[in-house]
């Protein structure tokens, strides 16, 4: 590695699927949405209908991520691939199946797309020395869904997964690993049937090597706690766990 690269995810998004925006401080949160920002390279994660105030000061976008086509995390598509025609798409295999005949993805046309085999590690670009893998996990029956983690060397430094109801056999290796986990806190305590709750997804960290445990996509069945006290709850279960918010910063070099 470089010994001036630096890497870091930025949380632009923290809701679940409708922003919560009559709240202040960090329970004011738009829909998820995560910037990974290797020196002056840039990396979206999803692309929610709230995109353009979220990349607002943003001035380069080289590369975009997708985990699965739900409204909340493609509706600012199109948006972002006429404001940064030049950007790289990866997507798995099986989302490029579902995304490539529908007519309101059509703008993906008019840019470059690497398709990517599941379950493996491949790189962006020869500078980034961060390999990634689009990791499948179950939510919806109606799209894949995929978890995106990151690797430096041997170390899983990351492991991204907004939606998410239960992971598949190879995402538990990666998951147990992982340095900090990002996870679904959509529902505190009662499981939807597209949706694992907080304290589940809690009792799945009990034996990782995770440092740090983190939840985005907070919904309203986890937002009517407030910030402070939801984070409270979830720290008597594991002292590692946090709760993310717009603008919050996670450092890894």
């Amino acid at each position: 590695m470089k010994e001036n690269f630096k890497f870091k995810i930025i949380i632009l998004g923290s809701s679940a699927d409708k922003a919560i925006l009559e709240k202040k401080g960090k329970d004011r949160r738009l829909r998820s949405l995560a910037i990974l920002k290797f020196n002056n390279k840039n990396l979206l994660i999803d692309a929610g209908p709230d995109v353009k105030k979220q990349l607002k000061g943003f001035q380069s976008l080289e590369y975009l991520f997708l985990t699965h086509l739900h409204p909340d995390h493609t509706l600012g598509l199109c948006y972002i691939l006429e404001k940064f025609p030049k950007i790289k798409l990866f997507i798995p295999e099986q989302i490029f199946k579902e995304i490539k005949n529908k007519r309101k993805f059509r703008c993906i046309k008019k840019i470059k797309i690497e398709t990517i085999k599941e379950e493996e590690f491949f790189k962006i670009a020869p500078d980034v020395p961060i390999s990634f893998s689009f990791l499948k996990v179950k939510h919806s029956r109606l799209v894949s869904t995929f978890a995106i983690a990151g690797k430096f060397k041997e170390r899983i430094l990351f492991f991204y997964a907004p939606d998410l109801k239960a992971l598949s056999k190879e995402s538990k290796k990666i998951f147990k690993n992982a340095e900090i986990l990002i996870l679904d806190g959509s529902i505190f305590s009662r499981p939807l049937n597209v949706h694992a709750s907080i304290k589940e997804e809690l009792s799945w960290c009990k034996n990782t090597k995770a440092k740090k445990i983190y939840f985005t996509h907070i919904g309203k069945n986890s937002a009517k706690f407030g910030h402070k006290i939801l984070e409270g709850k979830i720290k008597a279960i594991d002292k590692r766990a946090g709760i993310c918010w717009d603008g919050q910063e996670i450092k890894f070099f």
